[in-house]
């Protein structure tokens, strides 16, 4: 009869293995239920920041664009661009606050998020359906939890949790980045 003792080529056993590992506290629980969503509403904030840079460049545009020649008045129609211009000013300010409330995770930020998200349910295709992907990520139950004090306290306790982005969304961003890139090089050389 062999001796009961400890198999020296048996793979190690963790304390997991043994059954002694703590249960996971109710804060990591709650936190690993809301953690892809969280991620997703930050991932707004920084499309929403992203988007302030498109309407800084748009606001700029218009109010160059208005500007007339040193010497000469400008048309009737080139001093109407200024107040759009100024109007996208505020918008970039906006998209900007909103972003990086979300992305922080900020209560105040979240109804400006909103109303800026339908904002652009009308820019037909591209922003409709990111505009629409926002609405139901901040107006959705776990949309309005991740906003709530309690949940910040969740976070506080919880650092060690982080999202790991996954591979086809890396994919899918280089995508993006190509597409637009592609899309910009031939506006560009089309005006030219």
């Amino acid at each position: 009869m062999q001796c009961m003792e400890e198999n020296p080529f048996a793979s190690p056993q963790t304390v997991a293995d043994a059954g002694l590992a703590d249960e996971a506290s109710p804060a990591e629980k709650i936190r690993r239920q809301h953690l892809a969503h969280e991620a997703a509403i930050q991932s707004i904030g920084l499309l929403l920041s992203i988007e302030s840079v498109g309407a800084t460049m748009a606001a700029t545009g218009l109010i160059l664009e208005a500007l007339p020649p040193p010497g000469t008045v400008a048309p009737l129609q080139k001093v109407l661009l200024i107040p759009v211009g100024v109007v996208f000013a505020v918008l970039a300010s906006a998209f900007f606050w909103a972003g990086v409330g979300v992305r922080n995770l900020r209560p105040k930020a979240r109804l400006p998020a909103i109303l800026l998200s339908a904002l652009n349910l009308v820019a037909i295709p591209f922003g409709t359906l990111v505009g629409g992907y926002s609405l139901y990520l901040l107006m959705s139950q776990k949309g309005k939890g991740v906003f709530t004090p309690a949940y910040a306290r969740v976070r506080a306790a919880t650092p060690q949790l982080k999202h790991k982005t996954s591979i086809a969304a890396w994919v899918g961003l280089a995508v993006v980045i190509v597409l637009s890139g592609v899309g910009a090089w031939i506006i560009w050389f089309e005006i030219r």
